[in-house]
C-alpha cells in the first residue's frame, strides 16, 4: 500500500496497506491492513492484523492485535494479544494480557495480566486494573477498578464495579 514501511529498512518487516508501519524502525514487525501500527516507532516483534489495528503503538513490543482497532491506543504496553473489533482499544501501558472477543478489556488503560473472552468481557476494566479473568459474554463487564476477580459465565459478575477477589460461575 502507499507508503507501507516508508521509513524501515528492516528486511523483517511486513507491511500491506496504506501507511501500515508507516515511521517504524522497530524490527520484525507484520502490519496489515489501512494505518495497521501505522506510529509504530521502535517497537518490534508486533503483529497488526487489520484496519487501525495497533494504530498509535510507539515503543511497545510483542504485542499481536488481530480486528480492526485492536490494541488501537496502544502507546507502550508489551506483550499484549488481542483479538476482535475493538479489543483493548484503550490499552496505553498495559501489559501481558490476553483477550479474545469484540471490545473485551476495551477501557483498559494500564491493567496488566488481564484474560478476557468473549463479547464486552471486562469491557470497563480502566486505570491499573489488573489480575482479572473474564470468560463469557459480559462476564465482569462492568468492573472499573475490582481486581484478583474470576467470572466463569454469560453476564457472571458484570455488575461488580470495584469489588476484589471474587468468584462468579455460571449465569449472572
Amino acid at each position: 500500500g502507499y507508503q507501507a514501511g516508508k521509513i524501515d529498512r528492516d528486511p523483517g518487516i511486513v507491511a500491506f496497506g496504506y501507511n501500515s508501519l508507516h515511521q517504524t524502525t522497530g524490527e520484525d514487525n507484520t502490519a496489515i491492513g489501512h494505518v495497521a501500527s501505522m506510529f509504530n516507532t521502535t517497537g518490534g516483534q508486533n503483529t497488526a492484523v487489520g484496519s487501525s489495528a495497533l494504530y498509535f503503538n510507539y515503543t511497545g513490543s510483542d504485542n499481536t492485535a488481530l480486528g480492526m482497532k485492536s490494541l488501537a491506543s496502544n502507546n507502550s504496553g508489551s506483550g499484549n494479544t488481542a483479538c476482535g473489533k475493538d479489543a483493548m482499544h484503550y490499552n496505553t501501558t498495559g501489559g501481558n494480557n490476553t483477550v479474545a472477543g469484540k471490545n473485551a478489556l476495551y477501557s483498559n488503560v494500564a491493567g496488566n495480566y488481564n484474560v478476557a473472552v468473549g463479547y464486552n468481557a471486562l469491557y470497563a476494566n480502566n486505570g491499573t486494573t489488573s489480575t482479572n479473568v473474564a470468560v463469557g459474554s459480559f462476564a465482569l463487564e462492568g468492573n472499573t477498578t475490582g481486581e484478583f476477580n474470576t467470572a466463569v459465565g454469560h453476564v457472571a459478575l458484570n455488575q461488580n464495579l470495584i469489588g476484589d477477589n471474587n468468584t462468579g460461575v455460571g449465569h449472572s
